[in-house]
């Protein structure tokens, strides 16, 4: 984040937004802590804050004509300080107590364990949906992500449920899973499933109404119609490999079986990278998302196929 606000901004600007990124994952952790200890309400005060503050501020500056680089970072800098009050005094004292080198020796085993396979993941992960967007506009230039962007707007409602709903269940199904409830933990999955199933056919649902009824909210005259929709189709496969591998992702997090989970996301990285290449070499831009598509299913199915391995491998009984 430094890197890109020295890129952007010169002086004090980026010093602001290095504050802000230091804030913001502050705040990100917080977030975590509370969903961990059961506090969904506190994490979701906290956005709630943040988006009253960053809203009040920037109609503020634009009613007296003073936004700017510097004034802008500022006001991500004090929405990000305003939502963390809302984080509690639990997290917040933890924090503070635990603000000392020592506490990285605690850090060693979680490092061994989990965190650098799910490092590994992430970038395996980041990585295909970068490099997607770099070859797209290596090969054909940037103009041509239009009616992919496009496209991609329609599935926001399933990828935000995917996200916030990650962020609630996976506490649940790590609490419930080390307890060795097993049978509960299928079931906590099951709904996982059910839930996102349900918002995507609603989404897929609403979509196909606003093309049919409504497409000028979407498709501009200057973008294809064709073009989007094609889009739009890849998109609703993709997020039902998402719908899909997500509680399964869920559940092997919670039984900490992170490294198999960085081996899927190695693999289905180099799978939608040669696809996506194949496809740009081969067909029009938005059938880039090919790769992308292939990449998601082949980390649906192998996901599904450890999830599977898991639950024969685990103990029998449930306490």
């Amino acid at each position: 984040m430094l890197i890109g606000a020295k890129a952007a901004a010169s002086g004090s600007e980026a010093y602001v937004y290095a504050l802000f990124a230091i804030v913001a994952m502050i705040r990100w952790f917080g977030r975590a802590y509370n969903y961990a200890h059961l506090q969904p309400n506190r994490a979701a005060f906290s956005d709630i804050a943040y988006a009253v503050a960053l809203t009040a501020v920037i109609f503020t500056l634009a009613a007296t004509g003073r936004i700017s680089t510097l004034t802008a970072a500022s006001a991500f800098l004090f929405a990000g300080l305003m939502s963390s009050f809302f984080l509690g005094s639990p997290f917040l004292t933890t924090l503070a107590s635990r603000l000392h080198l020592k506490s990285l020796k605690a850090y060693r085993e979680i490092w061994a364990t989990q965190a650098r396979w799910t490092l590994l993941g992430v970038v395996a992960t980041e990585s295909t949906a970068n490099i997607h967007s770099y070859l797209v506009t290596l090969f054909v230039g940037p103009s041509a992500f239009a009616p992919i962007s496009a496209g991609a707007l329609f599935v926001r409602p399933v990828l935000l449920a995917l996200n916030s709903l990650t962020q609630l269940e996976a506490p649940i199904l790590a609490r419930t899973t080390a307890k060795g409830k097993f049978g509960e933990a299928d079931d906590i999955r099951r709904r996982f499933h059910l839930t996102l199933i349900a918002l995507w056919l609603g989404t897929g649902l609403l979509a196909w109404a606003i093309i049919t009824f409504i497409p000028g909210l979407i498709i501009k005259p200057s973008l294809s119609r064709t073009d989007i929709v094609t889009a739009l189709a890849f998109f609703m496969a993709i997020s039902l490999a998402q719908v899909w591998q997500t509680p399964n992702s869920a559940a092997l997090q919670a039984a900490d079986q992170f490294k198999g989970l960085s081996k899927v996301s190695v693999v289905s990285c180099l799978f939608s990278i040669a696809g996506v290449i194949a496809s740009l070499l081969l067909l029009p831009p938005v059938y880039s998302l090919v790769g992308i598509t292939l990449g998601q299913w082949v980390m649906a199915v192998l996901t599904a196929r450890l999830t599977s391995r898991w639950r024969y491998a685990r103990p029998a009984h449930e306490l």
